[in-house]
């Protein structure tokens, strides 16, 4: 860490969860909850900014004591803990839905619908499997029927993802993104391409909360490693990467720390205490 970096007028770190906050067992370790606890206590606020449904985000929330909004489904939804009152929810148009599902079908990728309150997949399998487990939620299989998503039922969609073995999904990456084009979307997980809405991506909701905190962007810290993060890292005044992040994050740090899977994140906010004498 430079030595000329003034860590005190920091005050607040976006940091995301998937290859970032948490270990490669999806887990987000009691050392950094301690870390982001005591960063919190000092007035360091952390944000949670991830693709995932709100759940486990909100575990972190609890369990580190935080304050400050959770952005969730990519920017698409931001809620406030401990009520889970929505401060802002955006949606897909449903044109875009119906070509997610369509792409789906013509290039055997298995698409899921992201609603506020599920997950839902057009096939079980590897991609619903590891969605599960990150978000700590049951992926449910699409049918018709009152709590099902468009083009199904009344529900309106934040966000879908395609998802395959990685190489597969190297191979397609160019078409998927190329018919997704009229949205938010971008490679976040080696198995996941993941679609938001235009005016609903990490960046945006991450303006949405600094407002509402009044913080000036200079004043955060955002730490990501996947595509969907480049946004949030450029709007901070510090853009931090894991070693592991991909090509696209790499190109816009300001700094590269450790490897997600050793508690990187933890390390990075335990430096910046010890500077600021915390």
């Amino acid at each position: 860490m430079k030595e000329r970096t003034d860590w005190a007028h920091f005050r607040l770190l976006a940091v995301d969860m998937d290859g970032t906050l948490a270990g490669a067992d999806h887990r987000v370790t009691a050392r950094t909850v301690g870390v982001l606890a005591r960063a919190e206590r000092v007035g360091l606020h952390t944000v949670v900014v991830t693709g995932r449904a709100y759940p486990t985000a909100l575990d972190v929330w609890r369990q580190a004591g935080l304050t400050a909004p959770l952005v969730t489904c990519g920017g698409a939804l931001i809620l406030q803990p401990p009520e889970l009152r929505v401060v802002k929810a955006t949606f897909l148009p449903d044109d875009v839905v119906q070509e997610t599902l369509r792409l789906g079908r013509e290039l055997d990728l298995t698409v899921s619908l992201w609603t506020q309150d599920a997950i839902w997949v057009t096939r079980q399998g590897m991609p619903a499997d590891v969605l599960a487990t990150v978000n700590a939620m049951v992926t449910s299989t699409i049918e018709s029927g009152p709590r099902a998503p468009v083009p199904y039922g009344p529900r309106r969609v934040l966000k879908v993802m395609v998802g395959a073995d990685p190489r597969r999904l190297d191979e397609v990456a160019d078409d998927v993104l190329s018919r997704l084009a009229s949205v938010k979307a971008a490679r976040s997980m080696p198995q996941f391409i993941e679609a938001t809405p235009l005016e609903a991506s990490k960046r945006q909701a991450l303006i949405v909360v600094l407002d509402g905190l009044h913080i000036n962007p200079a004043d955060a810290i955002a730490i990501g490693d996947g595509d969907n993060d480049v946004d949030m890292l450029l709007l901070a005044g510090l853009a931090v990467v894991p070693s592991n992040a991909m090509p696209g994050p790499r190109a816009v740090a300001h700094r590269i720390i450790g490897h997600h899977d050793r508690e990187a994140v933890a390390e990075f906010v335990e430096e910046i205490l010890q500077s600021r004498g915390n």
